[in-house]
């Protein structure tokens, strides 16, 4: 039976990534470190709840 796919897990990564890519870029301009500081808490939360989400269904199913 196919499910549904909500590809929270991939965005998750995506988020990660333009973290990285702003602290990265934060070396050169100090406005791209600022910008990653602000979405921190956002992006870490967003990531946990889509990866702890996912292996509770995974759990679930078995």
């Amino acid at each position: 039976m196919m499910e549904n796919k909500t590809y929270k897990r991939e965005v998750a990564i995506a988020l990660l990534v333009v973290m990285f890519l702003l602290f990265a870029a934060g070396f050169y301009d100090e406005y791209f470190k600022e910008i990653g500081e602000l979405l921190v808490s956002p992006v870490f939360l967003f990531s946990g709840a889509s990866f702890g989400l996912d292996s509770f269904s995974k759990q679930m199913r078995k």
